[in-house]
């Protein structure tokens, strides 16, 4: 009797060999998934402004009414980074955008940025910033300028403000703007909150 030859050592059992199509075709599918993950994972977080002005010797901080779904609520100005972005000039560039170009600012005032606080849940980036007083109506004006998703503006002065991070008011009272008072977005209390407990929003009035 001839004996049985034993099969080649590249030879894969039967169950394995049905196995390679399915991983070909899922690696397939998930390589694009992972390269745009990885895109995303590239760009800095989420990053914006507490800017504050000093009117007769006394802060005021900008605030803007987002009217997006799930929002439509008051917060300091801010929003997502673009590609190849840092948390600051992100931060600046929303500022600027979302204050509907009403603020004339170097491109080097990154450098005058206090920060950042980092929120713990999304990663928000919140930076600090000394900015000339633009009254609300003013900022309202219409003029070219793109991706602004804010529509109203107030200013709120700095023990309002800390008032309400300190005891969780619902309601500010406004300094100038066309509102008597506003109603602050609760990821943007918890973003200022934070910032006021690391130093980065001063408890004290920086302009006293």
């Amino acid at each position: 009797m001839q004996a049985m030859q034993a099969p080649p050592a590249t030879d894969q059992p039967p169950h394995r060999r049905s196995l390679r199509r399915p991983l070909r075709t899922l690696r397939t599918l998930c390589l694009p998934l992972l390269a745009a993950a990885a895109v995303a994972s590239a760009l800095a977080a989420p990053a914006g402004v507490a800017a504050y002005a000093c009117v007769q010797g006394r802060a005021a901080y900008l605030l803007a009414y987002d009217p997006a779904p799930g929002r439509q609520a008051w917060g300091h100005l801010g929003g997502r980074a673009e590609r190849g972005e840092t948390g600051a000039q992100t931060a600046l560039r929303e500022f600027l955008e979302e204050s509907n170009c009403a603020f004339a600012l170097p491109p080097d005032a990154t450098a005058w940025l206090i920060g950042p606080s980092v929120a713990a849940g999304n990663g928000f980036q919140t930076f600090v910033l000394q900015v000339p007083f633009v009254p609300a109506s003013t900022i309202a004006a219409p003029r070219p300028c793109q991706q602004v998703e804010r529509n109203q503006w107030v200013w709120v002065e700095h023990a309002v403000l800390h008032a309400a991070l300190e005891t969780g008011a619902r309601d500010l009272a406004v300094q100038d703007g066309a509102l008597p008072q506003v109603h602050l977005w609760p990821p943007a209390r918890a973003s200022l909150a934070q910032a006021r407990t690391e130093g980065v929003l001063p408890a004290t009035d920086p302009c006293r």
